[in-house]
Order: C-alpha cells, then structure tokens, then sequence
C-alpha cells in the first residue's frame, strides 16, 4: 500500500492539460488565480503626496517660534499647481492627498501649528516628513502581483493602478456525484436507515470557494448501473470529477468498476492514511478523477491535501502548505500507527489539544476544530509539551 507520501507525490507528479486565460472585470475576478504577472502601468503614487493635513515648507529644521507666511492652499485631486510657490520663510496650506508643490521638504501636521489669518507659527517640532513620493509604492514597469489566488485586497490593488481587468486562468468545470442508498436528500424526512447527505453540501461549498463551475451534481443510490450512468454524464462535461462513497472493498463499493468500464485508468487505489484509506485517483486522457470514501472527515481531509492543491495547479500555481508550530497542551493520540493519521485540534492561548471524535464520520467535531495535523507512520502519541506541526483552518 502507498504511504501519504508516495501518494501526494503521484498527483503532484501528474500532468495537467496546458492553462488557458479569460479576461474578466476585476471586481469579478476574486477567488480566481492570476496568469502571468502583472506589471504596474504608472507610478504610485504619481506624485509627491501629502499624508498630513497640515503645512508644506521649504526649509528644513525649523524650531518652534518660527513663523511663516501662508501663499497657497492645495486640495487633494487639485491640478495645476503653481510652480513658483518655494520661498524662504513661506509655506503652503496643504491638505492629506494633496499634490506637494515643488521645493517642499517636509509637511508640518496642523496640529502642530498656531494658524492666524494668512501666517502660522510653529508650536511643536515635527518629527516626520509627512510626505511619500512619487513611485514610492511601485514604479512604472515593476511588478505587481505574481501568479496567485486573487483576493479583495489584490482587486483594490489593481483598481488603484487605474486597471479595469485582469487576466485570469481558465477554471477547470468540476462534476460530483455522492453515493450511497442511505442517502437523503436535506430537507427530506429520514426513513428507517437513512442520513442525510452531508458531503455533497460541503464539497459544492469547497467548490464553489475555487470559483470553479460545478457543472454536474448527482446524488445516486448504491445500483451499479446508476452509478455507471451518473459516471458517464458527468465525464461527458466535467474536467474533474469527484465521487464520494462507494470506493474501498465491500458488496456494494461499485465506483471502482464503474470509473475502469467507463475508460479511467487508476493511479493509485488506497493508500496508508486515515482517515481516508481508499483514495482513488485516476485518469481519463485529460480528464482526472478523485474518488473520496464516504465519512465526511475523510472528505475534509483528502480535498485539503489531494483535490484543492490539484485544481490549483491544473490552474498554473503550486500553494505551499501554511503551518505553524504549536505546543501540544496534552497527549494527542496516534490511534493507528501503521498509518499517517489526521487529527483534529483546538487551539487553547497558543497550544493545541485533541478534538474529541468518535470517528471519521463524526461530522460535528469539525465545527469544534480550529487546526489539524498528520501524526507520520510508526510515530508514537505526541506527548503533553511537545511541537505540533498543524495547519490552522
């Protein structure tokens, strides 16, 4: 059987299909990954700008007691401003955003002056220049931003720039299909046996967090022939398909049959990693397929570590892993060490403890969860005081 690892490895390994790029208005490009870099078409800012109310002079170190005459007033989005306005012993009322007029070497906030009707006199000693200059934030031709998940703050940043669009690359169309006779619908009362279907709703969230169009949702009971058709549906729309249920080595587990009568070629088929063991992950020509076991823990776990990282990349970006490391505030238990295992944590002022769990189908400790971590095979528990490497959420 695979390790974590080998597994991670073959679909990091695995070739995706060339990105293509679309074209979209900024504010709708949240969420979406950039292609290619892009370069700041002006300087920013584009002029020597006040970051004070206050007073633009032209002569540094003046004392307290100084007065100064006052020849202009410069408002923020001013245009022309007069280029004779330097003098010894004069000033400039300016305003925060404003322009700086040429010569001025620093401005004095307000509060730090005594205003009269057309002079000021200085009353405390300004300790900053209170002016950033032209090109100080980017220079023209400098690069912006790199390749990367784009969010609110990058959308203000190229609006900021005068940028109406940006180049993005082109979603790979996902399908799912959950499995399971013992599936309903939310919503519907439960017959005898019945749970509701909790995976579908968080793998169309997780989904719909990537921006990706989910171009098929399919729910099928445990029947081989519906699994066979809601398999070929949704691999005659979707780039990636993500089944859950049905995938390890019972009377009922029909999704591996089913996806190799269908024409995908198995990578890997189970791996040692709890939870989440019967991970299959294969291939049709540029299609590729993530076939989840069916406890939802499982699910969380194999889309953070297998799926996300894969629609990102099939998008022309690798995210590193974000970690932290933490005390553990008591033993956290390695249940099974002839696996790697997750396990969930809540954070306590800066150290971690163990989430209680009655297993991988135990849905609800994920909302008492604030990070988690991969215990490695053969490790032993990980004691009271030791280093966690987790993975906040």
């Amino acid at each position: 059987m695979l390790t974590l690892d080998e597994a991670l490895e073959l679909c990091r390994k695995e070739p995706v299909p060339p990105v293509s790029s679309e074209t979209l208005p900024i504010e709708a490009a949240v969420g979406r990954v950039l292609h290619g870099a892009v370069s700041s078409p002006i300087d920013s800012p584009p002029f020597d700008k006040a970051t004070m109310d206050g007073y633009a002079v032209f002569e540094e170190a003046l004392q307290p007691g100084t007065s100064l005459q006052v020849r202009a007033t410069i408002a923020a989005g001013q245009g022309e401003i007069p280029a004779d306005l330097a003098a010894s012993g004069a000033c400039v009322r300016i305003m925060t955003g404003a322009p700086v007029p040429a010569g001025a070497v620093q401005v004095i906030r307000r509060e730090y002056v005594r205003e009269e009707d057309s002079s000021i006199t200085i009353t405390t000693p300004e300790t900053g220049r209170n002016i950033v200059g032209r090109g100080a934030h980017l220079q023209a031709g400098q690069t912006v931003l790199q390749p990367k998940v784009l969010t609110p703050a990058d959308s203000a940043i190229l609006a900021g720039l005068g940028l109406t669009t940006v180049t993005v690359a082109r979603s790979p169309r996902i399908a799912l299909i959950t499995t399971g006779s013992e599936l309903a619908s939310p919503g519907q009362n439960l017959m005898p046996g019945q749970i509701h279907d909790s995976n579908g709703t968080l793998l169309s969230a997780l989904i719909r967090e990537t921006r990706c169009p989910l171009c098929r949702q399919l729910s099928v009971s445990d029947d081989p022939e519906s699994i066979q058709a809601a398999i070929s549906d949704a691999l005659a729309h979707a780039d990636v398909l993500l089944v859950t249920g049905g995938v390890s080595a019972g009377d009922f587990d029909h999704v591996p049959d089913a996806l190799a009568q269908a024409g995908v070629e198995t990578i890997f088929h189970r791996m040692a990693f709890k939870p989440g063991k019967p991970l299959l992950f294969g291939r049709r020509e540029s299609q590729h397929v993530f076939a989840l076991p069916g406890n939802p823990q499982a699910v969380f776990a194999l889309w953070t570590l297998f799926v996300r990282p894969y629609i990102l990349r099939r998008q022309g970006i690798t995210v590193p892993e974000r970690m932290v490391s933490l005390l553990a505030r008591e033993t956290i238990p390695h249940t099974d060490p002839s696996r790697s295992e997750m396990v969930l944590l809540a954070l306590d002022e800066g150290q971690v403890a163990p989430v209680p769990s009655v297993g991988s189908s135990h849905l609800e400790a994920l909302a008492h969860a604030e990070a988690w971590a991969i215990i490695p095979a053969q490790a032993a528990d990980i004691a009271a005081g030791e280093r966690v490497d987790a993975r906040l959420l």
